[in-house]
């Protein structure tokens, strides 16, 4: 059983703002995608629902990371795994910019 560690107020704040600010860009990014579907689907010639399945396989597999990235905060600290979750997620962000179909995005 893991121990909640005694943290001071200003450090409790400080715990709260960085995993705020880490959900927050977890949320932003899922929701900026949809509103460049305007752009994305002529350049694609791929239909609104096609588009949305994009959406979905963006939230299942969100979803399906979920516990595995509980299991190691449990074991190596909710600072790594954060920094590294934010990194993968930008760095997949930045090569959809590369796709040049569908398939790829």
């Amino acid at each position: 059983m893991t121990t909640i560690p005694n943290f001071s107020g200003t450090k409790r704040r400080w715990v709260l703002g960085l995993i705020s600010v880490g959900h927050f860009f977890s949320h932003f990014v899922m929701l900026a995608l949809p509103p460049l579907f305007l752009l994305v689907k002529p350049e694609l010639n791929i239909s609104y629902a096609a588009l949305g399945g994009i959406v979905s396989a963006f939230a299942a597999t969100t979803a399906m990371g979920q516990i595995p990235a509980g299991v190691l905060v449990d074991r190596f600290g909710g600072r790594f795994i954060l920094i590294g979750g934010m990194a993968i997620m930008s760095v997949c962000l930045l090569l959809s910019g590369f796709s040049k179909g569908y398939w790829e995005l």
